[in-house]
């Protein structure tokens, strides 16, 4: 039985706060502003990594309702962002027909070998 990502973020009780750090670590490391730096010019921003990790540490303080209702208000929120980003659907055109000419025939040539 698969489940939906509804159901996967009612199930989340807790967030990690270890997991959190090691998130913002990640995305201040040489090699991920690196990468972020090649691909879009410029430098990765990890704001939502430190709320994050502080929004965890807020989250540590409630009792466990009070942590599953915080946890899915902030789960809404960040979908409710994504959905509003640009994806790639945005920049294709989905095409009903192949290109005029895209694989042009190549000619063929005498098959026998020449020295």
């Amino acid at each position: 039985m698969s489940k939906n990502f509804s159901d996967i973020v009612e199930m989340k009780t807790d967030c990690s706060i270890t997991q959190s750090f090691d998130a913002i670590m990640n995305c201040w490391s040489m090699g991920s502003q690196i990468r972020n730096r090649y691909r879009y010019g410029e430098n990765k921003d990890c704001s939502e990594k430190w709320q994050d990790f502080k929004f965890c540490f807020r989250v540590k303080k409630e009792d466990e309702e009070g942590r599953k209702r915080l946890l899915q208000e902030r789960q809404r929120e960040k979908d409710a962002k994504k959905a509003k980003e640009k994806n790639s659907l945005d920049i294709w055109e989905l095409r009903e027909k192949p290109l005029e000419n895209f694989l042009p025939e190549i000619p063929k040539k005498d098959a026998t070998f020449r020295s």
